[in-house]
């Protein structure tokens, strides 16, 4: 919620970017689970998107690459779209489940979701948004960054007792920059 008060307070130009702001961005990782109750909940993962435009996007059929078992692709299903300004929340588990810490409705729930706590060998990135439609090979949205080579994600905190999660700035700019 305080990111999207911020945003309607905010006006913010897309020329303060260095390339154009994507129509949809990643804007929230929980790439490492959560800590509640004294225990880990590995599981208690999510991805968020934003929608940075004025209208809703379809987003049936798009992809995100490194967000499911083994470094596999998740798959939007068919009839989900995202609304103008809006976010999409996908989920482990629902916002009632007794081991997840979210308190808002997710917009999609599956077991798919896994996300590795670190990133693949020789690649600056850890996860891409995409569009299979109507290019072959899909065209790249939007992509969330590592820290360095092989690092861990560009932000977020997995000490034992400390799950933070790896958010996109106010501010849109290239997500592969740690800032």
């Amino acid at each position: 919620l305080q990111g999207t008060v911020a945003a309607q307070l905010l006006t913010i130009k897309s020329a303060q970017a260095a390339d154009p702001v994507p129509a949809v961005v990643i804007n929230e990782l929980m790439w490492m689970g959560t800590y509640s109750g004294g225990a880990n909940h590995t599981a208690d993962e999510w991805i968020e998107l934003r929608n940075t435009t004025g209208a809703s996007i379809d987003l049936s059929g798009w992809q995100l690459t490194h967000a499911a078992s083994s470094n596999g692709t998740l798959t939007i299903p068919a009839g989900n779209s995202i609304e103008a300004n809006g976010y999409f929340l996908i989920s482990n588990y629902s916002e009632t489940a007794t081991n997840s810490i979210l308190n808002v409705a997710p917009d999609w729930v599956t077991t798919s979701i896994s996300l590795v706590d670190d990133c693949e060998a020789g690649t600056a990135v850890y996860m891409q948004l995409q569009n299979p439609f109507p290019t072959d090979p899909p065209t790249v949205i939007d992509s969330a960054g590592c820290g360095s080579l092989a690092g861990s994600p560009l932000a977020g905190s997995n000490t034992p007792a400390i799950k933070k999660a790896m958010e996109r700035n106010i501010l849109i700019t290239d997500g592969l920059l740690v800032t």
